[in-house]
């Protein structure tokens, strides 16, 4: 479906993650309403009230229940659900058939407070949101009932100390292996949310250089997952990350500080990445056998998408675009990093999509999360695999039509216009035609752009030696 909005006949189906049962609502007050409008809380509410056991996409319901119950408006339950979406507590999916359009919403339970406040994304926001005074309350509520046991001895038993399972029973029994592998294909297309490839990126380097400037190298170890978010999303390189991280250490107490770190890393970006990208390798490499039997200008979009890190794309996108990156859509591109688990080359294909090939002003929350929860779902590595899924798609949507049209000739009612779904939107595929002369236009000045400007990067390296 291509820029997919709710309207009062959408239909809708509750559902919940396997871990929804961790969810708690305190949690949900605290940490993250106030990084949301109050609709949320009501919207969310009301969604676990409709929970039901084995749902299915047949037994959908009108949005305009939503709206009566929560006295609101489509616009207000439509920001609400994205800003649900942004900090991970509801994936939406879509799709249109013969009873019409449906979205499936599934709740996802909430971070413990200790786990959210760690998390580099969540935490920064809701200090932003609330102020020095309430973010440091809230940092010690999450460890009430925490005492510091250090220097005690941990005497507490093992599992196999106090449990002896027959482990022959165990590797015959038949409901267990059924039951596992019925959890273990339900939940095996997610992305722990803590996954960050290191992507050959030398953190041992990064913390020599620390030593020899004379801070602590732990901070390396301690901050790994932040460390690996910033040198994907910018591209810095392990010098570029070290001197963020020597410049981010407080002078009086020797401190290392998040907040600033983050903050020199953005500011840096658009000095700094552009030198550092020149001769960036892909996190993961594009086989150029694997592109052969793509267009010539297909193959240069995805070797652009392949060398370069995602802020800097998104920049150069919104650059020839006339726009700017809002600090929205930063923090979706830092998540996208983060939790998706998708290469750089296939996040810059999915801006791409977004800005340059539908045209949309800015890149959306839930549209991003939709992509890539599907590519995730489809195994999707790299950008040429993003690529041929959008290609998959497209043949499934001609086929969708073939069948809707079919349906509509034998006279029956209900029959609606297909949608494409959100990211395999009708005339990507070159060969297929069906995009404007304008969106045409507009996609070839994009990509000529982008390749003169990479170009350009080369002749002003080369021009160095």
């Amino acid at each position: 479906m291509t820029n997919f909005q709710l309207t009062p006949k959408t239909g809708y189906v509750v559902s919940a993650a396997p871990d929804f049962a961790n969810n708690n609502e305190q949690t949900f007050v605290d940490y993250y309403l106030p990084l949301m409008s109050p609709n949320a809380l009501g919207l969310f509410s009301a969604l676990q009230y409709q929970l039901k056991e084995r749902p299915m996409i047949s037994d959908r319901q009108p949005i305009t229940k939503l709206l009566s119950q929560l006295n609101v408006g489509i616009r207000a339950i439509t920001e609400a659900l994205s800003q649900l979406e942004a900090v991970g507590l509801i994936k939406t999916f879509t799709r249109n058939d013969e009873l019409g359009a449906v979205a499936v919403f599934e709740l996802h339970p909430t971070l413990t407070p200790a786990a959210f406040m760690k998390d580099e994304l969540l935490s920064v926001q809701l200090l932003e949101m609330v102020g020095p005074e309430r973010f440091e309350q809230l940092g010690t509520a999450a460890l009430s009932y925490y005492l510091d046991v250090d220097g005690l001895t941990n005497v507490s038993h093992s599992f196999f100390t106090v449990f002896h399972p027959d482990r022959d029973y165990l590797a015959d029994d038949v409901a267990l292996k059924r039951t596992q592998k019925q959890i273990k294909d339900a939940t095996s297309h997610r992305v722990a949310t803590n996954q960050v490839p290191t992507d050959g990126f030398d953190l041992h380097f990064v913390a020599q250089q620390l030593s020899g400037a004379g801070a602590d190298p732990e901070i390396v170890n301690q901050y790994q997952k932040l460390i690996l978010v910033e040198h994907r999303t910018y591209g810095y390189d392990e010098l570029a990350i070290a001197r963020l991280i020597e410049q981010s250490i407080d002078v009086v107490d020797n401190q290392f500080s998040v907040e600033e770190f983050k903050k020199r890393a953005r500011n840096a970006s658009h000095v700094s990445t552009s030198a550092q990208q020149e001769s960036r390798p892909s996190d993961k490499p594009v086989n150029e056998l694997a592109m052969t039997s793509l267009p010539e200008n297909v193959q240069e979009l995805i070797r652009q998408c392949e060398s370069q890190a995602p802020m800097e794309f998104l920049a150069q996108l919104k650059h020839q675009t006339n726009g700017y990156v809002s600090s929205a859509e930063r923090y979706t591109v830092e998540r996208l990093v983060q939790q998706s688990g998708l290469s750089d080359g296939a996040i810059n294909l999915l801006l791409w999509y977004i800005i340059g090939e539908q045209g949309l002003a800015t890149v959306k929350a839930n549209l991003a999360d939709a992509i890539a929860n599907n590519w995730g779902r489809a195994g999707v590595q790299n950008s040429v695999d993003a690529f041929n899924e959008i290609k998959r798609h497209q043949a499934a949507r001609l086929q969708r039509q073939r069948a809707g049209r079919s349906f509509h000739s034998n006279g029956r009612k209900g029959s609606v216009k297909e949608k494409l779904p959100e990211w395999a939107k009708k005339g990507y595929q070159p060969k297929t035609r069906s995009a404007s002369p304008e969106q045409l236009a507009e996609s070839k000045r994009l990509l000529a752009e982008l390749r003169k400007n990479r170009q350009k990067r080369h002749q002003g390296n080369g021009g160095d030696h």
